[in-house]
């Protein structure tokens, strides 16, 4: 836990878990080897690994539990072994370097925000014959059609490109409306209307009227706040 500087790990083939936050915050580790029989990955227990790129986990491993790699900014590559089956809440949240990743078939139940922040995440490849997820136009789906993980929502969310020529605490020309949901576990979960209304959390209509109320009660409450000198 934060031997900041630890670059290499080798870990005894006698091990099967690795405990929560062992090595969170390692920020100059780089390198690891793990054992051919380890079966989990504890939660938080490579967060914030700042300087690692490459994991290549052994097929052993059937889960990687909350945050595990949660915070590692420099990861590119990350194997998800044939026998995994659990891939947890926030695992790979803000591994902002992954471009690609595959899914064995194995692997059944991925946690909410699992993948969130993942900002480059581009391609996910799924078997044909996954039982539970397919990856279809960017969207990675569910059997039950609930999206998972969304890339290019991900990327635009990250990424917003602002009016040329503003400067910092300037108005936008018209407020952005970011709605969210509740998680099954954690923090709120981004969402987009077309995710909401594809849903049918709320219909086209009744969302459409909603955003309609909310650009009314911040439009009243700016009016409000430059009156008082606040704005």
């Amino acid at each position: 836990y934060k031997c900041q500087a630890l670059d290499f790990v080798c870990l005894p083939q006698s091990l099967t878990e690795i405990n929560d936050s062992v090595f969170d915050n390692c920020s100059s580790l780089t390198k690891i080897i793990f054992p051919d029989n380890l079966k989990r990955i504890g939660d938080q227990a490579f967060y914030a690994c700042t300087s690692l790129e490459s994991v290549i986990l052994p097929n052993s491993i059937t889960e990687i539990a909350y945050e595990a790699f949660s915070g590692c900014e420099s990861l590119t590559e990350i194997h998800l072994p044939d026998k995994l089956e659990t891939l947890g809440t926030y695992a790979l949240y803000e591994c902002c370097s992954l471009k690609h990743l595959s899914l064995p078939l194995s692997l059944t139940d991925i946690k909410s925000n699992a993948l969130y922040g993942t900002t480059q995440l581009s391609r996910i490849t799924v078997p044909d014959d996954h039982p539970v997820y397919e990856y279809v136009n960017g969207m990675l789906i569910d059997k039950n059609k609930k999206l998972v993980y969304y890339a290019v929502k991900e990327q635009l969310n990250e990424h917003l490109v602002l009016p040329e020529g503003m400067v910092e605490n300037q108005r936008f020309p018209e407020p952005i409306i970011t709605p969210t949901t509740k998680a099954d576990e954690g923090h709120d979960e981004d969402i987009s209307k077309e995710e909401i209304i594809a849903q049918g959390i709320v219909s086209k209509e009744d969302y459409e009227q909603l955003e309609a109320y909310t650009r009314a009660i911040f439009q009243r409450g700016t009016e409000i706040a430059a009156k008082m000198g606040l704005i």
